[in-house]
């Protein structure tokens, strides 16, 4: 008897026996994983790259409100060394400096500022501007105040696009 197999018929697959400290075939199954694992890793961080990027704008809370008032009649050119021209007779309280108080729809006041850069227009008349800054936004309606002369009411949307014009006398 010998010791060598048999050799098998024609055609026949014939597995060789394993050998110590060769490797085996590789398979293919971890290499897919690293894959798998790194796209969802490339994923993740595209994701949060692109939070960070698109971030939602912040809203301001407050705007700077800015107008102009013209004092109709009652002005003449400035005597009192402030500006071009102040009120007089009646309106003497309408000068540079004077208060423009900006109040919220429930008649809370929430900001303040004073009229400035009074121009003398002849025949009476003195126009000035001012800006308040830090008003608050959301309020639907604002109302505007010049010293003591009454409120008048604007839309949030025309008081934040500078379209408030008040008129006096």
């Amino acid at each position: 008897m010998s010791s060598t197999p048999d050799p098998a018929p024609l055609g026949t697959f014939v597995p060789e026996p394993a050998q110590s400290g060769v490797p085996g075939p590789r398979r293919s199954g971890g290499r897919a994983l690293v894959l798998v694992g790194v796209g969802v890793f490339v994923t993740i961080a595209a994701i949060v790259g692109l939070l960070l990027v698109v971030k939602k704008p912040v809203e301001p809370r407050a705007f700077e409100l800015r107008g102009t008032m013209t004092l109709e009649k009652g002005a003449t050119a400035a005597t009192r060394g402030r500006g071009e021209c102040a009120g007089e007779r009646g309106y003497d309280d309408i000068a540079e400096g004077a208060q423009v108080t900006v109040y919220d729809a429930a008649g809370k006041a929430v900001a303040l500022g004073e009229l400035a850069d009074s121009a003398y227009e002849g025949a009476g008349q003195c126009s000035f501007t001012f800006a308040v800054a830090e008003v608050p936004v959301g309020a639907r309606i604002y109302q505007i105040e010049v010293t003591h002369r009454g409120k008048v009411s604007f839309e949030e949307s025309a008081a934040k696009a500078g379209e408030v014009a008040l008129t006096l006398g």
